[in-house]
């Protein structure tokens, strides 16, 4: 517990300011002498200011006594506060108090607790008559139809030369299957990638992906060589040494650990050349709420303005808005929708700033949750720079992460290999069953299902093609053009466009050589 404070007995109240008045210097000076006055001791480190140099003030939250009447700051402060919510108290609210312990068998039955709703690989396999293994004769109708002459995106001729110039492989076990299908071409099989994962070389270079998470362990094997320009953490009881020791901190179920490793992992990852901003939207204390949330969201915001506003950067969101429905204001919907998509607008007229995240579905064949920032996409302006990734089994073709009506591109989201937590020498999650290799082993990875660890595949292949010259307001239309289904009656699934010709000759499949003059 922080010195001097009390906040088992407590309660946080989160104040949501008008846009009109984030800039208001007389208001805010009222709105923080009442937030010292109401404030438990040691008062000035009891309430917490969202604030942006750019955005202004957004909202504040006070650590106060629980049950404490606070209706005569409301009353002198209605007009500047367009929402308020409780957030320990509320009978409905999901917060889980940081100061009661959990033992390490605890935290291991949440990580490895069922799913709502099982699912099995019985329909689909390697070698079952699908596109995953369609004639190598459908390449050259499907290659020479995916971008047309008078398309508004780069054209052929362009993809062709970044490709040739930049096209590496990367060896594979046979069950990285994930990977390897990112570069699938169109009616090609999986065998015939010579066992790689085919890739742009230096993929991401001079490109900046912010990673918002919950914590990143970067003493993992998979990201030791990670390139991190910068940390944003928030600003309310920051992380200090104690903190930083705690297993909530770099692991929370290593969710954020096992998502940055789909971007920036030596071997899982596919744009391990880009510089990361690594985003925790946990306190100190372990909490994220939607004041903490924000605060990530501003700070990312505010860096980008002042650190990489001449750089190609991509926002990867591979987390929902936390699970907290009380509020004594506003309704939820109304509320979140108020604060946060005001902030989302900000994100989206950044110039140089692709937004990546999720359809909405903590769990295979999930209905859409509106508690994701993907519900934002139906703004037309945010809808314009928001990417909203939906998951697909790699082993069968099909969709088992459903995605929403802005959905145009799937990405891996079952049996994908990531970084994971060992303990003893083996994997605390093990949901398919597979025995590690000394390969996994040494690399600390296993296999994971959730749109979690899609939407960085996404984010990291817009980064390749930031890269290799694509602008950023042509490259989501150029993806979406490239994604095309490996199964038939299968979602349009991510494809990084690298071609059978772009690998060294050596490696081209027999039947390719045979009839390279004809394709």
């Amino acid at each position: 517990m922080k010195i001097g404070t009390t906040h088992q007995f407590s309660e946080l109240v989160w104040f949501i300011l008008r846009p009109q008045y984030r800039h208001n210097e007389n208001f805010i000076e009222k709105l923080l002498k009442w937030a010292e006055r109401i404030a438990l001791p040691p008062k000035k480190l009891n309430f917490y200011v969202v604030r942006s140099p750019y955005i202004g003030f957004v909202s504040i939250s006070i650590e106060m006594e629980r049950e404490k009447d606070f209706s005569e700051m409301i009353k002198e402060l209605d007009e500047g506060i367009r929402a308020y919510s409780l957030v320990l108290s509320d009978e409905r609210s999901t917060f889980e108090a940081p100061w009661l312990e959990e033992s390490d068998e605890e935290r291991l039955k949440k990580i490895q607790r069922p799913n709502k709703r099982q699912y099995t690989e019985a329909e689909g396999g390697l070698d079952q008559k699908s596109g995953l293994v369609s004639s190598p004769l459908m390449n050259r109708r499907k290659e020479s139809s995916f971008i047309h002459a008078n398309s508004s995106i780069p054209t052929l001729r362009t993809k062709r030369y970044v490709a040739n110039k930049v096209a590496q492989g990367t060896k594979l076990p046979a069950s990285y299957y994930d990977l390897k299908a990112l570069s699938q071409p169109p009616g090609v099989k999986i065998s015939d990638l010579a066992g790689r994962f085919w890739n742009f070389k230096n993929p991401g270079q001079n490109t900046v992906i912010y990673m918002l998470d919950t914590g990143y362990d970067l003493q993992h094997p998979e990201l030791e060589n990670i390139k991190v320009q910068d940390w944003l953490d928030p600003y309310v009881f920051p992380w200090d040494e104690q903190n930083d020791i705690n297993r909530l901190y770099p692991y929370h179920g290593m969710h954020g650990t096992s998502v940055l490793s789909k971007c920036a992992g030596r071997t899982v990852g596919v744009s391990q050349a880009a510089a990361y901003v690594l985003v925790r939207y946990i306190d100190g204390r372990v909490r994220g709420n939607y004041d903490t949330f924000a605060d990530a969201l501003v700070q990312i915001y505010d860096h980008i303005r002042s650190r990489n506003s001449d750089k190609k950067c991509v926002l990867n969101i591979a987390a929902r808005f936390p699970v907290y429905i009380g509020t004594t204001k506003t309704q939820f919907e109304a509320q979140r929708r108020l604060h946060m998509e005001d902030i989302f607008i900000k994100l989206a007229g950044l110039p140089n700033l692709i937004i990546v995240t999720g359809a909405g579905n903590a769990f295979m064949y999930e209905r859409n949750s509106e508690s994701y920032p993907s519900v934002f996409a139906d703004h037309f302006f945010i809808g314009q720079k928001m990417v909203v990734v939906a998951g697909y089994h790699p082993w069968t073709g099909h969709e088992v992460f459903p995605g929403v009506k802005e959905t145009k591109v799937w990405a891996p989201a079952a049996r994908v290999s990531t970084a994971c937590w060992y303990l003893n020498g083996s994997p605390t999650e093990n949901k398919y069953k597979v025995a590690p290799t000394d390969f996994d082993k040494k690399r600390q990875i296993c296999y994971k299902e959730g749109i979690s660890y899609g939407i960085p595949l996404v984010s990291g292949l817009l980064a390749n093609w930031l890269s290799s010259g694509i602008d950023t307001d042509l490259v989501i239309n150029y993806m979406y053009r490239l994604a095309y289904p490996r199964a038939d009656n299968g979602p349009a699934v991510l494809y990084n466009g690298i071609k059978i010709q772009d690998w060294p000759r050596e490696f081209w499949p027999n039947w390719y050589k045979k009839n390279a003059n004809r394709i």
